[in-house]
């Protein structure tokens, strides 16, 4: 019997990367690394926030195949108690994307907050005054 995907579904998104969410702050790279490790997998993302883990990561493999083998085999596991969340990951989900939208948020929230906004212009007027 063959399923039928609705436009727009899981199936017509699959891509060679993953994007696994829910990640315990206690996991480790190497923990990652051998929970995929049965797939072959060619890079392995693990983002840090804070000196520590951001809570999710993203998995590249060889062919696409093996990362629907993966998302297919991996999908009600949970690794320290937490079940992780496995999504295809979209093009502009790369690290370099990743750093630059966080980047991006960062000097958003600095420039928003009132309270750096003064003690930086009060800098400048004391440097003025010298």
């Amino acid at each position: 019997m063959k399923m039928k995907f609705p436009q727009g579904s899981d199936k017509d998104k699959t891509s060679k990367k993953l994007h696994v969410k829910n990640v315990a702050f206690e996991a480790t790279r190497k923990e990652l690394r051998q929970l995929f490790s049965p797939f072959e997998t060619t890079r392995l993302g693990y983002p840090k926030r804070n000196n520590r883990h951001a809570g999710f990561a993203f998995v590249e493999f060889e062919t696409k195949q093996e990362a629907l083998n993966a998302k297919m085999a991996l999908s009600d596991i949970h690794l320290y108690g937490r079940p992780l969340v496995l999504e295809w990951a979209k093009d502009d989900n790369s690290m370099k994307a990743i750093r630059v939208r966080y980047a991006a948020k960062y000097m958003d929230q600095e420039y928003d907050n009132p309270r750096k906004l003064r003690r930086s212009s009060t800098v400048v007027s004391k440097k003025n005054e010298v």
